[in-house]
C-alpha cells in the first residue's frame, strides 16, 4: 500500500508544479550553458571567435568536443523550446506563404562523366539513390597492369577533358541522351539510361575499379570511345569509358538510410569522389577571388566549375565557408512549403590540384604557379583530420530518395557540428 501511495505522490509532482519548475530549471541551465560557454572558452583561449578557432590544424579535440557540446545544446533548446513557441504562438509550422531562411540553392550542376568537362547547369534535378541523377555515372579509365583494377583518368592526368561541352537531348521515344563534344564540334553521345542493348553493342564487360583505394564493379563500354576523340583530347589508345550500374556503400562519415525494403542501409554513391553530393557557397568562392588578387594571381579566374560542385547556395546572412559546420540541414521545396527532404554533411572536401586549371581558356593548361592551392594553403588548412590538407566545400548524403530539386530552394540548418576529416580509403 505504501509503495502505491509513494507512486501516487509522484504523479501528482509531475503532473503538477513541479514539471514546470523542472521545465523552466532546463530551459534555465540550457540557455545559460548555450550562452556562457563560447565566452568562456574565448576567455580562456584568448580568441575573438572561438569557431573560428576550432576550424584550423591546431585545434584540440577536447576543444572541438566542447564547441560541439555547444552546438549539441543549440540544436537541442531550438528543438525544444524555440520551434514549440513558435508553433504555438505564430502557428509557424502551418505557414505556406513565407520562410525564415535565407540560403538558397543558387545552382545545380552534374557531371555525366567524372573529371570531364564544365558539367551540366540545370535549373531543376532529381536526387536519386545516388545522389544527384546522371551524375558521374560514367568514367574515362585506364587499366593498371600491376594491379589489374581500372583506375581513373582525371583533369590532373589531362587538362584537355576540362574542354569537353555537354548537353542533354530527348529524342522522339522520350529517350535522353547525353550529347559530348569539342570546341563545340559533335563527337558521339551515350544514353542517360543504360539498356542491354547498348551495354552489348559496346563491351559491357564486368571489370574491377579502383577509386583512391575504394573498390567497386563497373561495365567496360570499350567501343563506346570514338578513337578521333580520343586523339584529338589527348586520350591514351588504351583508355576506355566505364559505367557504373550498382555503385559502392558510402560507409565513412555517414548515416544509414532507409531503403526500398524498409530497412537501415547505407547510401550508395558512383563515381564521384566516395560521396554522393559536393556543396560549396557562392561566398566561398568570391573570397578567394579577393584574396587570389591579395596573393597577386590577378590573372587566374576561378569559376563555378573550377572546384566540382554540385550544389551551390548563396544567402545575406552566409559567411564564407560557414558550411564546415554544418551537420542535419533540409532542403524546403520554394513553391511548395510542406515538401523537405532531410540531408546530412559528412567531412570536408580536401583539395588537389585540379582548380589550378584555368577553365575560362580555350587551351585549358594547368597553371604551373598553383594560384588555388598555393592561396588556399594560407586560410584552408582548417581540419585536424588532415592538418596538412586545404579544404573547399564539404560533402553530403540524402536521407530519403526520388525527389525534385530547384535553383531557389531553400536550405534550413538544423544542426551543427565540427566535422573532423576522415579518409575513405
Amino acid at each position: 500500500m505504501s509503495n502505491l501511495n509513494g507512486l501516487v505522490e509522484v504523479t501528482k509532482k509531475i503532473s503538477g508544479f513541479d514539471f514546470f519548475t523542472f521545465f523552466i530549471t532546463l530551459l534555465a541551465i540550457s540557455l545559460a550553458t548555450l550562452y556562457l560557454l563560447p565566452i568562456l572558452l574565448k576567455l580562456f583561449y584568448h580568441y575573438d571567435d572561438i569557431y573560428d578557432l576550432v576550424n584550423t590544424y591546431k585545434a584540440s579535440k577536447f576543444l572541438i568536443k566542447l564547441v560541439n557540446l555547444n552546438y549539441k545544446i543549440s540544436y537541442i533548446c531550438n528543438l525544444l523550446f524555440v520551434q514549440t513557441l513558435k508553433t504555438i504562438f505564430f502557428n509557424y509550422g502551418d505557414n505556406k506563404n513565407s520562410y525564415s531562411s535565407n540560403i538558397r540553392i543558387s545552382a545545380i550542376i552534374i557531371y555525366p562523366i567524372k573529371s570531364v568537362g564544365k558539367g551540366l547547369k540545370l535549373q531543376k534535378w532529381v536526387i536519386d539513390k545516388y545522389g544527384l541523377k546522371y551524375d558521374r555515372q560514367f568514367s574515362l579509365a585506364i587499366k593498371n597492369s600491376n594491379t589489374n583494377y581500372y583506375e581513373a583518368l582525371t583533369l590532373k592526368d589531362n587538362v584537355k577533358q576540362s574542354l569537353v561541352e555537354y548537353s542533354l537531348e530527348i529524342d522522339e521515344n522520350n529517350l535522353e541522351f547525353f550529347v559530348i563534344s569539342y570546341n563545340s564540334k559533335f563527337f558521339f553521345k551515350i544514353p542517360a539510361i543504360m539498356t542491354n542493348e547498348f551495354i552489348k553493342q559496346n563491351g559491357g564487360i564486368e571489370v574491377d575499379v579502383d577509386m583512391w583505394g575504394v573498390k567497386s564493379k563497373a561495365l567496360n563500354l570499350q567501343f563506346c570511345l570514338p578513337e578521333n576523340f580520343k586523339e584529338i583530347i589527348g586520350l591514351p589508345r588504351d583508355c576506355t569509358l566505364l559505367y557504373s550500374s550498382i555503385g559502392h556503400p558510402v560507409k565513412t562519415c555517414s548515416p544509414k538510410v532507409k531503403k526500398e525494403n524498409n530497412k537501415l542501409d547505407y547510401r550508395y554513391s558512383k563515381f564521384q569522389d566516395y560521396y554522393p553530393l559536393l556543396l560549396l557557397s557562392e561566398l566561398d568562392l568570391k573570397n578567394l577571388e579577393q584574396k587570389l588578387i591579395e596573393n597577386n594571381f590577378f590573372d587566374f579566374k576561378i569559376t563555378d566549375y573550377s572546384f566540382r560542385p554540385n550544389l551551390i547556395v548563396d544567402g545575406i546572412d552566409l559567411k564564407p565557408h560557414e558550411e564546415d559546420n554544418w551537420y542535419k540541414f533540409q532542403m524546403i521545396n520554394h513553391k511548395n512549403l510542406k515538401e523537405k527532404h532531410l540531408f546530412r554533411t559528412s567531412t570536408k572536401c580536401a583539395r588537389c590540384t585540379v582548380p589550378n586549371i584555368n577553365f575560362e581558356k580555350d587551351n585549358a593548361k594547368m597553371d604551373k604557379k598553383s594560384p588555388v592551392s598555393k592561396t588556399l594553403s594560407k586560410y584552408r588548412r582548417v581540419d585536424i583530420g588532415s592538418k596538412y590538407n586545404a579544404f573547399f566545400g564539404i560533402y553530403c548524403v540524402n536521407y530519403d530518395d526520388n525527389f525534385e530539386i530547384n535553383v531557389g530552394d531553400y536550405i534550413e540548418v538544423l544542426e551543427r557540428k565540427v566535422n573532423i576529416f576522415e579518409d575513405p580509403s
